[in-house]
């Protein structure tokens, strides 16, 4: 069986650049999902030296 995943990029605040791309199994609930994309932005700013407020998350949806 397979497992249903979520696609998330992360985003410059600034000029709207991707910064990185993230799948996520959909197991976790909405609140373990929130905590979990938050704690990969504080690591993203750390190992790009930069701003945690220069970075944000949005979930990539299918189009079909």
């Amino acid at each position: 069986m397979k497992v249903k995943s979520k696609h998330f990029r992360f985003l410059n605040v600034q000029n709207g650049n991707v910064i990185a791309y993230l799948t996520v199994d959909d197991t976790k609930d909405e609140n373990q999902l929130k905590r979990f994309l938050e704690r990969e932005r504080c690591k993203l700013a750390i190992q790009r030296q930069d701003y945690l407020e220069t970075m944000y998350w949005e979930e990539i949806r299918d189009a079909n």
